[in-house]
């Protein structure tokens, strides 16, 4: 049977770093809108106090030592438990990429001038289209976890 011949060079790979530069590159120009935001708004106000308190945030030695401490604990817990807390760690990594998308993506949605249905539960009002935009960040963080180990995604 005929087998064209792959090429050494993959094109998803191509794919995977553009999204990932232009994710970077875009989260580090947000930021510094904020952070220039955040400082014109301290240069306005003449309280120099509160402004090293926002500009620094400081760890203490205890604060690193258990912070390592997690790290290696959690290390030596992978290597006996391997089977079981690697799901474990696919589970937190779904809900925490469900949660990063739909921030991310909730300031747009709010633009949008369409489907302005409230629901009011216990004196909140939720946006429908909120509601049905979380159910796609989480199916789309299902979906990877379904296929996570399929050949043909990247």
């Amino acid at each position: 049977m005929y087998s064209p011949s792959r090429s050494n060079f993959d094109y998803a790979m191509v794919v995977i770093f553009v999204i990932s530069v232009f994710t970077v590159a875009l989260g580090g120009y947000w930021s510094g809108l904020l952070e220039l935001e955040s400082r014109k708004a301290m240069a306005d106000t003449e309280d120099r106090e509160t402004r090293k308190k926002d500009e620094y945030l400081t760890f203490s030695p205890l604060t690193v030592v258990i912070f390592v401490a997690i790290c290696c604990v959690m290390m030596v817990l992978f290597y006996f438990f391997y089977k079981w807390l690697v799901y474990v760690m696919i589970t937190i990594f779904c809900i925490a990429s469900a949660m990063s998308l739909y921030n991310c993506l909730a300031a747009l949605i709010h633009r949008i001038a369409y489907g302005q249905c409230t629901i009011v539960c216990r004196g909140k009002s939720i946006a429908v289209r909120l509601i049905f935009f979380s159910g796609l960040c989480i199916a789309i963080a299902a979906v990877w976890a379904v296929f996570r180990n399929e050949d043909r995604w990247a």
